[in-house]
């Protein structure tokens, strides 16, 4: 599970060539400044403090660090900088077995690596990523309570803000004193997700989950697109960088925000995301179902074909003579005299029941698991 650093205990000298007493050693995961626990024993039963103080002759301790690359920079005791070594290979060695080499998931996964498996239940070496808690052996954490949570409670901490991966207590100055202090912190939740990459993902945006293009902004609600191609109601909107909340409505190439883009200027860059901001980690977006509204309908209109119609009636004369020469007066003699056309006033109700449409792309489930 780890590997004792320095040992052979070989002494720390100062600049001047003198043992460093009270030399002081920092650990970090390799290429980062994420603090990186490490331990007095290979069972990881006892995380040291940071930093570890050597003795009077410049020797430190005995170091257990857990396999992985790492950073070590050791200061003497006032803080001057000894020595400072990034990206130090320390990978598990692999074993004999019965066919020869094994290779421990050590030497595959690093701390924070994610998998999926279409099962259920626990799996030795990692967590469920399902929003429970991990912590210290007397945290309390609802997932797992164990001192070998502690490199995966430093990931989760440096990498996650407080609203995906929320510390019990709050947070204080760094990881390794908040699981010290036996606070648990949440895991990601992955419960019903289904995953996509950032749509920039360090290179040209993909345009795939967002649509990028510039705009013109007068310091309004308001802003001119160059295009309004792939822009959508409900996009979140960021402008220069800012979000500037959900799109309210598009004409042409006018939309509306709910907030104020600051500035008047044109050639800004203007993004419509699908979620709060296509290009952040850990960002989450999508819903169950969807009730469409007549704005979510294409325009279009309804043919009604009222050709109108007409209807005879008899009109009064004054006299008229029938059979026999007898004159009456006032007569109702049937002309087939016509009226005017006219449409019947015929209208056309609302129909369909408002319910919720369900969007489910085929899907197979299974649990996420994150390595310890």
């Amino acid at each position: 599970m780890s590997f004792l650093w320095n040992p052979v205990p070989t002494p720390t000298f100062s600049a001047n060539g003198q043992f460093a007493s009270g030399a002081q050693v920092f650990f970090y995961v390799g290429g980062t400044s994420t603090p990186l626990v490490v331990y007095a024993d290979d069972a990881f039963s006892q995380a040291l403090p940071v930093p570890v103080i050597a003795d009077q002759n410049g020797v430190f301790q005995p170091i257990y660090i857990p396999y992985g690359p790492y950073r070590r920079r050791i200061q003497d005791q006032n803080g001057v900088l000894l020595s400072d070594a990034d990206n130090i290979d320390n990978f598990a060695p692999p074993t004999s077995g019965g066919s020869g080499l094994v290779v421990t998931q050590d030497m595959v996964f690093q701390t924070g690596y994610p998998v999926w498996l279409p099962t259920a239940g626990i799996r030795q070496g990692w967590i469920r990523s399902n929003g429970n808690t991990i912590g210290s052996a007397l945290s309390g954490a609802s997932e797992l309570a164990s001192s070998a949570c502690a490199n995966l409670y430093s990931y989760l901490w440096s990498n996650f803000a407080d609203a995906k991966c929320p510390v019990t207590g709050g947070r204080g100055s760094n990881p390794t004193a908040d699981f010290g202090a036996n606070k648990p912190i949440g895991s990601l939740k992955m419960q019903g997700l289904c995953v996509a990459g950032l749509d920039d993902m360090g290179a040209t945006a993909g345009s795939i989950l967002q649509a990028v293009t510039t705009c013109t902004t007068n310091g309004t609600t308001t802003v001119v697109v160059v295009s309004a191609a792939g822009i959508a109601v409900g996009d979140s909107a960021i402008v220069n960088g800012i979000s500037v909340g959900p799109i309210v409505s598009i004409s042409g190439t006018t939309v509306i925000l709910t907030s104020v883009a600051a500035g008047s200027a044109s050639g800004i860059s203007f993004r419509s995301s699908r979620f709060a901001d296509a290009q952040i980690a850990g960002s989450i977006a999508g819903i169950q179902n969807v009730i469409q509204t007549s704005d979510n309908l294409a325009a279009h209109g309804h043919a009604i074909t009222d050709p109108g119609h007409q209807h005879l009636y008899d009109q009064a004369v004054a006299s008229a003579t029938v059979t026999g020469g007898v004159v009456f007066p006032f007569a109702n003699v049937n002309f087939g005299q016509p009226t005017q056309a006219a449409v019947t006033g015929i209208t056309i109700a609302n129909a369909g029941g408002g319910n919720p449409l369900s969007i489910l792309q085929p899907t197979i489930l299974g649990t996420w698991y994150m390595k310890l």
